[in-house]
């Protein structure tokens, strides 16, 4: 019967994700039949009303979900989402406290707490919370100036002892997650006991967790003056700080706690993180192996000390350590996660599969984990599924993660020759050009990248064919293979149509590497796909030419070799391992060049510059050469685009990179067969 629902379960999600939301629906009520306590089914069934605009369908389901196990992230914001959309913003504000206080933590609860934080609640809500007409006392008081501080010093303040009864009633308020009444009476006290510490110390953390991180850095301030040497409240106060990205002040704060109590786990694994944003890794991990020790069974501590591993490319350990988090803590989906996309990056895309499956089962409202999701299944070369994922997690998300889905998106409709799709889901994006943060960088490349393509198409729109043609010439390798796509070019009499498969940031460097990994995987499963003797154009190598990527800055890690060594190593591992793929498909491969760089020569000075010519010339002549001696065929970008010294001529380029459509058919007129 369990294994029944769950195929029930997973076949529900499968044709949710598609849009088929009645046969949906249909699938998680029969669920709910047998176990209508079933937190997934419920959870689902939440998320399929939320989606027609249903919030108020969605509660009850929601709710009995988050009943059924209050340790899934995923049940708690489904819930306090609905609650928003249904006006009930008191009752959003206990349950977001209610899960802060639980432990639960993360971006989604950040952003929650900063959005009912600056929401006025209506007065007509209706809701068991009492309303805020109380007059509280001037929250400005909590903002203390030097002056104040000096003045207070001096000057003898009265300071009545609140009765027990309402300390006491702070406590219960605080501890049974009642936040706006533990707010409410923390600052009715110090409003005629201003030195009450308990009150400073939970007014410091309830503002934090609602985002108000200047009054909750002003409490923390007070609690501090009050009790220097507490060292919860130096653990407060540096939290606060680190929320406010003064690292710095944060990291004193911490280890000032921890010299005043060393078994401080939970100060232990925040300094990691503390330490880790400031790019000071080996430090970070110490930290976590410090609060790992301390408390063994600490799941957070494992994560953050695998996600630090990572970073530092020690990936058998950092898979350990997601591991150990994941078993005590199995639903843990950031973890799931993260450790779906080590697995990715390590080559293991089967595995990855099953661990960002297993997330989105607990969090099938994921947008980030869905998002990165997508990439997986891209590089499994499995497009239609991945498309489904992005078309998904654009209905599930009006943030970041829907700009970046707008972007692959419109790459694979573009694939799929819909232009005008992929424009309009382009145009869309265009918020994402105000983003700073450098997770955005690749997108909105590809984004003015795609745009400048469509552009030229709509300028020459005789060129783009998008009637099949029974012969083809399929063009895989990195970005540079967008421009090909869609155009029909001679080769040998006849006309062959170009068809684009693309391989987000493969360089030769990753195909003729030795370990596994997601760029030598999706090329295996392009070539396999192909019948045999098809006709390849193989666009890999510009991105290991570049001056601050690729060939040049590795050989300045390692001065063993010189330039022309590493080159010679680059383009006969990557032809080595082409050919060893090959050899039973019998492919009809073609090898294209690099074409010269497109940048403002006076950008990029002295040494430097001719460092960067050499190598882009010597590249060419040695992939030329390696090429022709292996049986495969030449097309040759560089000397075309050369305006004799190595930089570009400026007729062919698109942009600093690439070149236009018109280039490459400029190209092809001049290949020999």
């Amino acid at each position: 019967m369990e294994f029944a629902i769950e195929q029930a379960l997973q076949q529900g999600m499968a044709i949710h994700r598609q849009g088929r939301l009645q046969e949906a629906e249909q699938l998680y009520r029969a669920i709910l039949k047998i176990q209508p306590a079933h937190p997934y089914a419920n959870n689902n069934l939440g998320v399929l009303f939320v989606a027609i605009n249903q919030p108020d369908l969605a509660l009850p389901h929601f709710k009995a979900a988050l009943e059924e196990d209050l340790n899934n992230t995923q049940f708690w914001l489904s819930y306090i989402h609905a609650l928003i959309m249904t006006k009930q913003l008191h009752t959003a504000k206990v349950v977001l406290s209610k899960a802060i206080k639980e432990g639960l933590t993360g971006k989604g609860f950040d952003e929650l707490s900063v959005k009912l934080g600056s929401i006025a609640c209506p007065e007509n809500d209706n809701l068991s919370m009492p309303k805020k007409t109380t007059k509280f006392p001037d929250t400005r008081k909590i903002r203390l100036s030097n002056k104040n501080q000096r003045t207070s010093n001096k000057t003898n303040i009265t300071n009545v002892e609140p009765p027990h009864q309402k300390i006491n009633y702070l406590m219960e308020c605080y501890k049974n997650a009642h936040y706006y009444e533990a707010e409410k009476t923390a600052l009715s006290i110090i409003d005629k006991s201003p030195n009450h510490l308990l009150s400073w110390k939970i007014l410091g953390i309830l503002f934090g967790q609602d985002g108000r991180l200047t009054e909750a850095l002003n409490a923390n301030k007070r609690a501090a003056q009050l009790a220097p040497l507490d060292p919860e409240v130096l653990s407060n106060m540096a939290t606060t700080l680190q929320d406010l990205d003064r690292l710095e002040e944060a990291e004193v704060g911490y280890r000032k706690a921890i010299g005043l109590k060393p078994d401080f786990f939970i100060a232990h694994c925040n300094l990691g993180v503390t330490l880790c944003k400031l790019g000071r890794l080996d430090e970070g991990i110490v930290s976590y192996n410090e609060a790992i020790e301390l408390k063994s069974d600490y799941p957070k501590a494992h994560y953050n000390l695998a996600n630090a591993l990572r970073d530092l490319r020690r990936f058998d350990q950092s898979e350990g350590s997601y591991r150990r988090a994941i078993t005590l803590k199995p639903n843990y989906a950031q973890a799931h996660t993260n450790f779906a996309s080590l697995l990715l990056e390590r080559g293991r895309l089967e595995e990855a599969e099953l661990s960002y499956r297993r997330a989105l089962a607990i969090r099938p409202d994921y947008a980030e984990a869905f998002l990165s999701f997508s990439i997986l299944l891209d590089y499994m070369n499995n497009l239609k599924e991945s498309a489904d994922v992005l078309e998904y997690v654009i209905k599930i998300d009006s943030g970041y993660c829907s700009m970046r889905a707008d972007v692959n998106l419109a790459i694979i409709r573009y694939l799929q020759n819909s232009l005008s799709i992929s424009q309009d889901l382009l145009l869309r994006a265009s918020e994402i050009n105000n983003q700073k943060s450098a997770e955005f960088k690749n997108d909105k490349i590809y984004r003015h990248y795609l745009l400048d393509i469509l552009s030229w198409h709509t300028i020459n729109s005789t060129y783009f064919t998008k009637t099949p043609l029974v012969k083809k010439m399929h063009v895989i390798g990195d970005s540079h293979v967008l421009v090909s796509h869609g155009l029909t070019i001679k080769k040998s009499g006849s006309d062959l149509l170009c068809q684009a498969s693309l391989i987000k940031g493969c360089k030769q460097s990753h195909i003729g590497s030795e370990p596994a990994n997601k760029y030598k995987s999706k090329l295996e499963k392009i070539f396999l796909s192909l019948p045999n003797n098809s006709n390849i154009l193989l666009v890999i190598g510009e991105i290991d030419c570049r001056i601050d990527d690729g060939i040049i800055p590795h050989s300045k890690k390692y001065s063993n070799k010189n330039i022309s060594e590493i080159i010679n190593d680059t383009v006969k591992n990557y032809l080595k391992y082409v050919g060893k793929i090959n050899v039973s498909l019998r492919h009809n491969l073609i090898i294209q060049g690099v074409p010269c760089p497109n940048v403002e020569e006076n950008t990029i000075l002295g040494s430097r510059r001719n460092l960067l010519i050499d190598t882009i010339r010597e590249f060419n002549i040695q992939l030329k050469s390696t090429s022709k001696n292996m049986g495969f065929g030449y097309l040759d970008v560089y000397t075309m685009t050369d305006k004799g010294d190595g930089f570009s001529n400026a007729a062919w380029h698109l942009d600093a990179h690439h070149l236009t459509p018109g280039g490459m058919l400029e190209a092809w007129a001049g290949y020999g067969d």
